[in-house]
């Protein structure tokens, strides 16, 4: 187990590679499955203070635009079959934040709400949804977007 500090300082070592590639290919458009607001999210909710987390970030390019496909916990853990890994219960932080998978999903779900509210680069989706629809939303909105 780790502070939830060094497991982000570990994530930013993972994130500045890409912001190398960023930096190389400006005229690139590049789609990631989780980035900064991931490693935010889990160190907002291990506890730390949001405005040193954002003093660590200020050298990353920040994402143009943002999906967050939000989804209840328990929602979650049926579509995986009741199946969890270590790391989807917060296992590795040492300010273990819940015990199970839904406590642990619960906050980190609150978090990425919670930090990414006021974010104009941001679009919540309603992860209920079926995947087709939300398919077509993210579609639309890159196609009016580009």
């Amino acid at each position: 187990k780790q502070d939830s500090e060094i497991l982000f300082y570990l994530a930013l070592a993972n994130d500045f590679t890409l912001h190398e590639k960023f930096e190389k290919s400006p005229e690139k458009i590049f789609i990631i499955d989780r980035y900064l607001h991931t490693n935010i999210a889990s160190t907002y909710a291990g506890r730390k203070n949001l405005e040193w987390i954002n003093n660590c970030l200020m050298p990353f390019k920040k994402p143009d635009l943002t999906f967050l496909i939000d989804l209840p916990s328990r929602e979650a853990l049926e579509r995986k079959n009741f199946d969890s890994k270590p790391i989807e219960k917060g296992e590795f932080q040492n300010e273990n934040l819940g015990g199970d998978f839904i406590d642990y999903q619960d906050k980190i779900r609150n978090a990425y709400l919670e930090i990414l509210k006021d974010n104009k680069n941001v679009i919540v989706l309603d992860g209920t949804e079926e995947k087709s629809k939300i398919h077509n939303k993210i579609i639309k909105t890159l196609e009016n977007r580009l």
